[in-house]
């Protein structure tokens, strides 16, 4: 078997396609989306792929025979070679053409093509080709761009004769020759020899230099698919990707032109450059090339975080778990609800908003409480938080205006002030969901005592920290009651169903309806789809209101995938005010099962080992561990008022043996520390917000603890403190994951992030740097970040005129961990794994300023 099928069956072994596409062709074809129509030619195009790359045959059974990589090369180019196996191991792609990048010396004279042609024809005679064939500077079905590779060791010159013998042949499509072509950075001597060589010619006319950046074509079973993978792409920067649609083939093109590089020059005359001048387009080409590297191995990056879910195999079960707290800047707010967002293209990169709620709101501005009528925002970017909150600017003009939102037809509305309402991301289909913008959905609430709301609204956010809310105007079915203190959770999407409503109370009585809200689309006789959404009341119900909710993931239960598991905690039961300790009853813990193919539920109560009741808590469920782990904190007693009931952490695991036997909840054994060793006051955390943060590390979750808050009356309000919490399996093991990720980078994400405590009084302090050119210390940053080898307790800062580098004052000092600097004192600049390494000029210490999380810290 090939190392190339090797590749690929690992990432078919390791890896979970996010969905599987549905044969449209069975059923109704009126029932169906269009642009999920799955073309007739694509298991054909994917048959062809797998049998031309990999050798595999209808059986997925190796065949040497059919190998036939169509490119003149022969093979897919080692850089890009990765990502080739992730897309082909997904059902709904198959790769065309590929190229990694390249550097290029390209002569388009026919003359000078026809003489090359007769110098190669003497040369071939006396055994000077080695048999690879054309090379073609156009792409070819199932293979690469015609290059050929030269030595990737840059220290070693490369013999341009023989080069030129091997790649100046005509292509076949039109004239020229490539006099240099390398999927490797290439030295100025490189350039030099090919010169010299083609000087020895009579003709001396432009050749042209290039730099350029990668390139793919991939064919998509549907046009859905091929939008999710255009998104991906267009999220990235490629910014000239695009689709092209014929009756046979669905194709998406990868490609940017931001780091592409075109420079005339010649042999002989006034365009032959003097050795300086090709010196430094050598060094900007390579530049250029690396950063084309970093680009290609985020894109991989986006494919399979986006495209796939990593199948691991854990070998230790999670039973105690390390809770690390950091202090967050405060929302003063109680009764909002809350999401987060993933703001860029890189992991960690968030958006929490906060919606609405009751208080003074965040940064001191306001003093006397009241309900919200605002969205507030706190991002984390490169890996910092910033200091404070800031207000969401939402597009207020031309209210009432009608448009459409995501293929809803709705209005802009501005917010008015509630408390009370809950929100959730709503999972649209692929198609419907736009780069880069959400669709939040908020429900309920009330802006006073006696004024519930059962407004529907849909707020889209961009990642410029702007948004736009609307009311949809085709809503249909059995609408729920006007409620406030209710959960309002995201589904999976399957069939349709985006999320579910469950209990609640108005200003006289409880809501005990759960409602689910689905999407639904028509075709008018031209064919044009319009959608709405539709309210669906479930026959059972739950009598409860400031209740928590979380949804357990399907891929981690063992139940019947057909069925959507919702854990209800605590809450009350009666709207009579507690008055005396034990009056109100505790309410167990509830899994509410859904059926995706009827409008039905099945209740069960869950066991837990040990429990406490409370009402006014938050949940949510940790995606980062391989169990199906649940994180609750807060809320007040139901059995009695304990004045430290608010301080409670819990972390659950949710058990199922069967799809018969009754699920159970086993309550986890914590430890709790305050990353400063700071003591640890959580203050009023009851109708507060508890959020898992977007992550693709496995083994470590991170959760948000915002808002919250009681009203005191005479006294005014008493807001909760807010905090960032971490999550780890106790003794900081994850288990030994049998995954595609580098054990080495696994590592360094699950390491507990470096902290130093403020010096009193200083705001400074030495650390571990490694000195960048200011051009490329972004760059850097965000590579480290990624490795989790960034020192987030210091910023960068310039370099001092005595860093030990040629030139200081073009130089950017980047705080690191150790582990950079034995990197750089190993691997030198020549690394495949970590190609920022080649910007690194020096590395040592140097004084630089505390980043604004460890200034924030008390102590």
């Amino acid at each position: 078997m090939s190392n190339a099928t090797d590749g690929l069956k690992q990432r078919q072994i390791n890896l979970i396609p996010d969905y599987i596409d549905i044969d449209t062709s069975i059923g109704d074809p009126s029932s169906f989306n269009p642009d999920e129509k799955i073309l007739a030619s694509f298991h054909d195009l994917k048959r062809k792929t797998l049998q031309s790359l990999y050798g595999l045959d209808k059986n997925k059974t190796y065949d040497h025979a059919l190998l036939k990589d169509k490119s003149p090369k022969g093979s897919v180019d080692d850089g890009i070679l990765s990502l080739v196996d992730l897309i082909n191991a997904h059902p709904s792609f198959a790769t065309l053409s590929s190229c990694s990048g390249r550097i290029s010396l390209f002569d388009p004279n026919h003359e000078a093509t026809l003489q090359l042609n007769a110098m190669q024809q003497e040369q071939a005679m006396d055994g000077g080709d080695d048999g690879n064939g054309e090379v073609d500077d156009e792409v070819d079905e199932n293979g690469t761009p015609g290059d050929i590779d030269v030595d990737k060791d840059i220290d070693k010159d490369i013999d341009i004769e023989i080069e030129s013998d091997r790649a100046a042949k005509t292509t076949g499509k039109g004239y020229g020759a490539w006099l240099i072509t390398s999927h490797a950075r290439i030295t100025a001597s490189n350039l030099i020899s090919a010169l010299d060589q083609q000087a020895k010619s009579n003709s001396h006319h432009a050749l042209i230099f290039k730099h350029e950046p990668l390139l793919l074509h991939v064919a998509a079973s549907n046009l859905s698919r091929a939008r999710q993978l255009l998104k991906i792409a267009l999220d990235l920067g490629f910014r000239e990707s695009g689709t092209v649609i014929t009756p046979k083939r669905i194709t998406v093109a990868i490609r940017s032109h931001s780091l592409a590089l075109t420079a005339p020059i010649a042999s002989k005359g006034r365009l032959r450059p003097n050795q300086e001048y090709m010196e430094e387009l050598v060094r900007e080409a390579n530049e250029r090339f690396i950063l084309n590297e970093v680009k290609l191995k985020r894109l991989e990056k986006m494919v399979e975080q986006t495209l796939f879910t990593v199948q691991e195999d854990i070998d230790v079960s999670l039973d105690r778990v390390d809770c690390t707290l950091e202090e967050f800047p405060g929302l003063n707010l109680w009764g909002h609800t809350a999401v987060t967002i993933l703001n860029g293209n890189e992991d960690g990169d968030v958006d929490v908003l906060a919606i609405g709620g009751h208080g003074t709101g965040p940064n001191g501005k306001k003093k006397s409480s009241s309900r919200s009528n605002k969205i507030y925002n706190l991002r984390r970017t490169g890996g910092q938080w910033h200091d404070a909150w800031s207000e969401v600017k939402i597009n207020q003009s031309n209210l009432d205006e009608e448009t459409t939102i995501e293929g809803f037809h709705a209005k802009r509305v501005a917010l008015t002030a509630r408390e009370g309402c809950a929100s959730c991301i709503l999972p649209l289909p692929m198609q419907q969901s736009q780069p880069g913008s959400p669709l939040i959905a908020i429900f309920g609430g009330r802006a006073s005592p006696a004024r519930p709301n059962n407004e529907l609204l849909l707020l889209s956010y961009a990642s410029s920290g702007e948004g736009g809310l609307y009311s949809p105007m085709d809503i249909r079915g059995e609408i729920p009651q006007p409620r406030w203190g209710h959960s309002f959770t995201a589904l999976s999407g399957e069939g349709g169903r985006l999320a579910v409503v469950i209990g609640g109370r108005n200003e006289n009585s409880l809501e005990s309806t759960m409602h689910i809200l689905s999407i639904g689309s028509e075709f008018n006789a031209e064919g044009a789809q319009s959608l709405h959404l539709k309210w669906e009341k479930l026959p059972q119900t739950i009598s409860r209101f400031h209740h928590c909710v979380s949804r357990i993931s399907k891929q981690k239960e063992s139940s019947n995938l057909d069925m959507e598991t919702i854990i209800v905690q605590g809450g009350l039961s009666s709207i009579d005010l507690i008055t005396e300790a034990g009056t109100e009853e505790y309410l167990p813990f509830l899994a509410v099962s859904l059926r995706n193919d009827e409008l039905a539920c099945s209740i069960h109560n869950c066991s837990e080992a040990t429990s406490s009741g409370v009402f006014g808590g938050s949940m949510c469920a940790l995606s980062s561990f391989n169990e199906s782990i649940l994180f609750s904190s807060g809320g007040l007693a139901c059995d009695a008022i304990q004045n430290d009931t608010n301080h409670n952490i819990t972390v659950m695991k949710y058990c199922i043996e069967s799809d018969n036997s009754s699920p159970s909840l086993q309550i986890l054994p914590n430890t709790i520390q305050e990353a400063s060793n700071n003591s640890i006051h959580f203050g009023s955390l009851v109708h507060h917000s508890c959020i898992e943060l977007p992550s693709s590390t496995t083994g470590v979750a991170e959760v948000i603890l915002i808002g919250g808050g009681v009203p005191t009356f005479a006294f005014g309000q008493a807001f909760a403190n807010s905090y960032l919490v971490t999550i780890r399996p106790q003794g900081g093991k994850a288990g030994t994951a049998s995954t595609h990720i580098a054990h080495q980078k696994r590592m360094n994400r699950n390491k507990p992030p470096m902290q130093c405590k403020k010096p009193n009084g200083s705001r400074k302090g030495e650390a571990d740097v490694i000195f960048v050119h200011k051009r490329y210390a972004k760059e850097v940053k965000t590579a480290l970040e990624g490795l989790s080898m960034l020192d987030r307790n210091y910023r960068m800062v310039k370099a001092e005129i005595s860093a030990p580098v040629d030139d200081p004052l073009a130089c950017i000092a980047v705080p690191v961990s150790r582990e950079v600097l034995e990197l750089v004192s190993s691997q030198g600049h020549r690394n495949a794994d970590h190609p920022w390494l080649a910007f690194v000029m020096g590395s040592g210490t140097q004084v630089v300023p505390f980043s604004s999380v460890v200034l924030g810290r008390k102590g």
